[in-house]
């Protein structure tokens, strides 16, 4: 059994960038010179800052063993890319041996870390300010999120208030997703049991399955709407997971403390009808909980209430369709879900991180000339936005733009364009191709990752750095035509790219990075001009019988 590192250890390494195999312009995030992280049982979470872009990621080092890890991780980040429509989840990568540790390579899981409060550090602030409204409407939030849950085919596995993060516009986002289940992973066992507060006091390890979130979603809905009447009933002495119910109440639900607000509360059927239904579910094996959809829906319905009130307001305004701007009408905040066509106000000149995110029934959208910036993230999973014009002004296409827009086969872009973003078009499977402007000079790493559609591509020549993980696992690209300004390949640049047969690489070829192409299983031949020492460094890279002179 491997030995994983301590969490000192860790510390060590994530300080030197050639501890990291392919992301190494990562560095950690410090507050006042200290590293900022969070560990728990299995792992510790580092906040870290790419230095190339400024954006900020959560990287999850392990400290433990966990049997079947790197299959269970798979089939999950499968799973989690396939939801197009997915308001609740992010997508992450999880990297077998990218950090080097003392004398060994350790498997790393990396996603864009998520702005916001854990709904327990929420919570706590809510219950002393005694907030009811901004307790009511986040346990209606919640309620929503839950029946959203509740109608797929998965369960997350360890909900809990820790494992939810509230955005600074009010959405709720799902965290830790080393017990998840999802059906190709059915006959597998769970890395782990989910914490025991909300988890069911019979849960075994042979409880794997879809039933998995019934009851930690009515223990929470439970305790944060008891809470929106009595805020008192918090206290943070009984430990870091509890909000209301300790694990040790299951054992007799009717003699717990909290008993005795539930009875009390026998006339309010929120609390009632919930209490009631934990009480008999403790005494079952982990069933479908009949009936546990038709108590969420009623509160559901009133999530829509804007919860800004409870996360602060900077005098935005809200148009006619519900999409939020700045005061002066320069940004575009937030866009609803359920907008499907829509034009962009004249004078907007960016439209802000995230602004679109999740917006899965968006089909058409209308740019002004005034926009020049679009932000991390703007329409990540927009799955059924299938072409676009951008703006001639536009000049920046920002980190995970268009990330996971699987509709996406065409787009048009500004001739102004001099910069994409790191992951700006990955995941869009169904682009087949993309003409760059000649002022084009940045494109990100992993930039066209996992465009499994597009067929061929020509780099401009202000272009001198194909980044890490640019085109990784573009499985259909055959043809890329390499401009003269080139200089660099990153770190498994063309990994996995099995179409492409043949490349001419110029003379301003310097360096090529580790696994730059590795899994190219078919190509042919490799053209480089003559007497360069190109053909020593491909040599490492590429079978040496197909490198040619030109």
């Amino acid at each position: 059994m491997k030995i994983y590192p301590l969490i000192s250890d860790y510390k060590i390494a994530i300080e030197m960038s050639e501890s990291f195999a392919t992301r190494t312009t990562l560095v950690p995030y410090k507050v006042n010179g200290a590293l900022s992280f969070a560990s728990g049982g299995q792992a510790v979470v580092f906040k870290m800052q790419d230095s190339a872009t400024n954006n900020y990621y959560a990287l999850k080092c392990f400290v433990k063993h966990q049997q079947n890890r790197e299959h269970n991780f798979s089939h999950i980040d499968t799973y989690i890319r396939s939801l197009g429509n997915n308001p609740y989840f992010v997508t992450y990568d999880y990297l077998p041996e990218e950090l080097w540790v003392k004398d060994a390579d350790f498997p790393v899981l990396i996603m864009p870390w998520i702005e916001g409060k854990t709904m327990s550090l929420l919570i706590s602030e809510l219950c002393a300010a005694e907030d009811l409204d901004s307790l009511s409407q986040l346990a209606c939030k919640f309620d929503k999120m839950a029946l959203w849950l509740l109608s797929q085919d998965m369960a997350h596995g360890d909900l809990k208030p820790d494992n939810i993060i509230v955005t600074p516009s009010g959405d709720l986002k799902l965290i830790d997703y080393d017990g998840m289940y999802v059906p190709s992973l059915a006959g597998s066992s769970s890395l782990e049991l989910g914490t025991a507060e909300y988890r069911h006091p019979k849960r075994s390890s042979g409880d794997f399955n879809v039933l998995l979130d019934d009851f930690p979603i009515l223990v929470l809905s439970l305790s944060l709407h008891a809470l929106s009447i009595k805020p008192s009933l918090y206290n943070p002495s009984q430990g870091a997971d509890t909000l209301l119910i300790r694990s040790e109440d299951y054992k007799n639900l009717l003699g717990a403390p909290c008993s005795s607000f539930f009875s009390t509360n026998a006339d309010n059927a929120v609390i009632y009808a919930r209490f009631s239904m934990l009480v008999y579910s403790v005494t079952q094996p982990i069933i479908k909980l009949e009936g546990l959809c038709g108590l969420l829906k009623e509160t559901a319905s009133q999530a829509d209430i804007l919860i800004a009130s409870v996360l602060g307001n900077d005098g935005e305004w809200i148009d006619e369709f519900g999409v939020k701007y700045s005061a002066d009408g320069l940004k575009l905040i937030k866009c609803t879900d359920e907008v499907s066509h829509y034009k962009v106000k004249e004078g907007c000149c960016v439209i802000c991180d995230w602004a679109f995110s999740d917006c899965y029934n968006i089909t058409n959208l209308i740019f002004p000339s005034s926009v020049t910036t679009i932000g991390e993230g703007a329409f990540r999973d927009c799955s059924n936005l299938s072409s676009l014009t951008l703006p001639s002004s536009l000049t920046t296409i920002g980190n995970y733009v268009f990330w996971h827009c699987s509709s996406l086969t065409s787009l048009t872009l500004s001739l102004s364009l001099m910069a994409i973003g790191e992951g700006a078009f990955g995941n869009c499977c169904s682009l087949t191709s993309l003409t760059l402007p000649s002022s084009l000079t940045t494109i990100g790493k992993g930039a066209f990752s996992r465009c499994s559609s597009l067929t061929s591509m020509t780099l401009p020549s202000s272009v001198t750095t194909i980044e890490n993980c640019t085109f990784f696992c573009c499985s259909n690209l055959t043809s890329l035509i390499l401009p003269s300004s080139l200089t660099t390949i990153g770190n498994y640049a063309f990994w996995h790219c099995i179409s492409l047969i043949s490349l001419t690489f110029p003379s301003s070829v310097k360096t090529i990075r580790r696994g730059a192409f590795k899994g190219c299983s078919n190509l042919a031949t490799t053209y480089i001009p003559k007497e360069s020492r190109l053909s020593e460094l491909l040599k490492c890279h590429v079978d040496p019988n197909i490198i040619k002179a030109v």
